[in-house]
């Protein structure tokens, strides 16, 4: 969230990858600045900017409340139908998202990986 902040104009200060009351002041001035509703939470207008990029995107809940992570954080789990193409692009456009501070694409951090389906599990190697 904080780099995507920072980037246009409206970060917390450092970017060091967590949350806190600095990060919540960010979203709002970012919020405010667009002449969005001011919440400091990813709100709907965060999930629609998401859900443009073509996937559901869903505000991880824990009972009815959003949930928050350690460091302060909200997590929004993105459903992509059709798959994703081009996970670099992907990875990056998230990034430069308002709201967004990082994605779990883990790309280039393995040269081996499982998958598993209901159609049993894929070992997939990385080529030199």
């Amino acid at each position: 969230m904080a780099g995507g902040l920072d980037k246009r104009g409206a970060g917390p200060g450092s970017v060091d990858g967590r949350g806190g009351q600095s990060l919540t002041n960010a979203i709002k001035g970012f919020q405010e600045s667009r002449g969005l509703r001011v919440t400091g939470t990813p709100d709907a207008a965060t999930l629609a900017a998401l859900r443009a990029l073509g996937c559901e995107a869903e505000l991880r809940h824990v009972a009815s409340a959003p949930f928050v992570t350690d460091n302060g954080n909200w997590i929004v789990h993105l459903s992509f139908a059709h798959g994703i193409s081009e996970p670099a692009a992907l990875d990056a456009q998230l990034k430069a998202t308002p709201g967004v501070i990082d994605t779990g694409f883990f790309l280039g951090m393995a040269d081996i990986v499982y998958s598993a389906s209901a159609g049993g599990v894929q070992r997939l190697e990385r080529t030199p």
